[in-house]
């Protein structure tokens, strides 16, 4: 009897499939083929139905990645409606139904926390018959932040309340919307690191980090950047370029700027970066399917792999709608700069950007050689970026002529060879003493030699070993200055609504006004910028004519060129201003002294030399002699001077 009860619970299991893989689980070896065979979306999503992937395949390899055994973390830098939930629904219903261990959700917010797990993850588990089947009572295992499940217990949480997680041993973290988190959570430090700790109980812990960039210094963009920065790329149905997907590439008739004509009309194609062929969005859903992600930084097996996806690749868009949401900012900074994170996925900066140069060994075609003063000059200032004996001092000379030209002549770095001793000050001093003041800068076609004017930068702290032995930086900077009326110490500040691109100081030694100039940094590097990238652009042929531009000099080395181009301006959603530098960046900072002295001295208000000369020799007025109209008139050469 009991025999013929166990062939007809076999007989019954056979024509229940569902039932027969309740008692008897499964356990799968890839997420992508547990989540098409287990999941089904709600008819709340878009696609509601057993879950779909083709339309979306940049996810397969992410999903691929949470089991695999080497890797710790997975970050994934991305726009808005690519799937970054359901990327994350996947590690949650992974765990619940073939790992069960404990999970963490992590939010931004307080509200986005206490509806995550009721209005989006409840709704596919009811859905998903497969995952439904392991709850027993609705009410006590799908609670408001918590569900327990097959023995998985998932919490879902909010970043700011980071002090319990230490005590909580955890196995996976899903953490979303990144950049909404605090930096330090109530004094305990980084929730990343409070993170880490709380995943070291397991071998193969895992920490899933998914949210939309916003700046530079934004958080999700500084994890993409610590990990092998994977792309998506996708093979053109013409000639089979792989390119990545940019909205620079998205074209539109001509003449056509209406967003309601691009958007309803679908208007706008892609264009093939290499061959120029056109591309529509049923063709992008096409290869899509057959792209493949590439490392930046190849890695065998890295630990953390990081991964950025933009709004081209998202099928819930298509290229009219984000041209026309593109012209609908209408230049709104702010507007454009919710497009940039959210729409294209990528790091908003600046419009005032950096300087555009390209990287080169040697530049041909400007003006002056490398080591000659050009023959327009009528000032020449130079900056010394003081980094202590350890890196040295670099150093630049520049030559200043009317209508703001500016010409590089000549750069180096002075390193002593001294011990850590106050003698190793004396060796630099002669050597800054040898090029700036003892040697003789003559201009091409000239026999007068100009002495150059140098700012130094007094603003390094230096390193401890040196403060310790009384060879503080700034004093160092103040007792080259002081006995070299040219030399003029320049200490930077930060003031982005001050329109003053210096003002004096007083020596903390003494009691009266020196040399000493307060250097407004973002003002000048504003400057520089605008200057730097309209010299790049002139043809040599024409310079002549031009104004306002910096150009570098025949025979200007690589690294130089870094330099200059190292930092960018980035400004925040509030308005505020900085710029980060992305490598060395001590040449471009002697600029910025060099910049600053110069404009202490009057550069701007410099003449064409026949026309000074020509002034000098004509008779001055008498005082107060009066115009055709009978009123004092002030020469047009002084027009917009004040008088101090």
């Amino acid at each position: 009897m009991i025999m013929a009860a166990v062939k007809q619970l076999h007989r019954a299991l056979d024509h229940l499939p569902h039932v027969q893989r309740a008692f008897y689980p499964t356990r799968f070896t890839s997420v992508v083929e547990w989540a098409l065979e287990r999941v089904v979306l709600p008819d709340t999503t878009p696609e509601p139905g057993p879950l779909n992937l083709r339309r979306t395949p940049y996810i397969e390899e992410i999903a691929e990645a949470m089991i695999l055994p080497e890797v710790r973390v997975i970050t994934a830098a991305a726009s808005r409606q690519v799937g970054k939930t359901i990327l994350l629904f996947l590690l949650a219903g992974w765990t619940i139904d073939q790992d069960p261990s404990p999970l963490q959700y992590l939010m931004g917010r307080d509200e986005d926390a206490d509806t995550i797990c009721r209005d989006r993850f409840a709704p596919i588990l009811k859905a998903s018959p497969m995952l439904w089947q392991y709850v027993r009572s609705e009410t006590r295992d799908i609670q408001k932040a918590r569900i327990a499940l097959n023995g998985a217990h998932c919490y879902f949480d909010t970043a700011g309340s980071l002090g319990g997680i230490s005590s909580k041993p955890l196995k996976r973290v899903c953490a979303d919307e990144l950049h909404l988190w605090p930096r330090d959570v109530k004094g305990e430090g980084s929730p990343l690191d409070i993170i880490s700790n709380a995943l070291t109980n397991y071998e193969q812990s895992l920490e899933v980090r998914v949210s939309t960039p916003t700046d530079g210094r934004s958080l999700i963009q500084q994890e993409y950047e610590l990990g092998d920065q994977r792309e998506y790329y996708v093979a053109c149905p013409h000639c089979e370029f792989e390119q990545i997907l940019k909205f620079e590439q998205i074209r539109a008739p001509e003449g056509i700027n209406d967003p309601l004509k691009i958007r309803a009309g679908g208007l706008a194609w892609y264009e093939c970066a290499e061959c120029a062929e056109r591309i529509d969005d049923w063709q992008r859903l096409a290869i899509m399917g057959q792209g493949r992600w590439i490392q930046k930084h190849p890695v065998e097996k890295p630990t953390h792999r990081s991964y950025k996806i933009g709004g081209l690749y998202s099928p819930w868009r298509t290229f009219s709608e984000i041209k026309a949401k593109h012209l609908e900012c209408g230049g709104d900074p702010l507007k454009l700069k919710v497009f940039t994170n959210t729409v294209l996925g990528e790091v908003w900066k600046d419009s005032a950007g950096g300087v555009e140069i390209e990287i080169v060994s040697t530049l041909e075609g400007m003006l002056n050689d490398l080591g000659r003063v050009p023959a327009e000059a009528q000032m020449l200032v130079g900056g010394a970026d003081w980094h202590g004996r350890e890196r040295g001092i670099f150093w630049s000379l520049w030559a200043f002529a009317c209508r703001r030209r500016v010409w590089l002549v000549d750069y180096g770095r002075v390193v002593s060879g001294a011990e850590r001793t106050p003698d190793w000050f004396a060796e630099v001093a002669g050597h800054l003493d040898e090029i700036f003041f003892e040697r003789e800068w003559i201009p091409e076609g000239s026999k007068r030699a100009i002495t150059p004017w140098l700012g130094a930068d007094s603003g390094y702290k230096g390193q401890d070993s040196e403060q310790k032995s009384g060879l503080a930086h700034a004093n160092q900077v103040y007792d080259f200055c002081r006995p070299r009326h040219r030399a003029i110490a320049c200490k930077g500040e930060d003031r982005p609504r001050d329109d003053e691109m210096f003002r004096e100081f007083k020596s903390p030694q003494e009691r009266k006004w020196w040399n000493g100039l307060l250097v407004n940094t973002g003002l000048c590097k504003k400057a520089i910028t605008a200057y730097l990238n309209h010299g790049m652009s002139l043809d040599p042929a024409t310079a002549a004519g031009e104004s306002n531009y910096i150009q570098l000099a025949n025979g200007t080395g690589r690294v130089f060129m870094e330099h200059m181009g190292s930092e960018e301006c980035v400004r925040d959603a509030k308005g505020n201003e900085t710029w980060p530098a992305s490598g060395p960046n001590h040449w471009w900072d002697s600029l910025v002294d060099a910049l600053a002295v110069a404009s202490y001295k009057k550069w701007q208000h410099l003449r064409e030399p026949a026309r000074a000369a020509a002034r000098e020799k004509a008779p001055a007025p008498a005082r107060g002699s009066a115009g055709e109209s009978g009123r004092f008139r002030r020469p047009a050469d002084l027009k917009g001077y004040r008088r101090k």
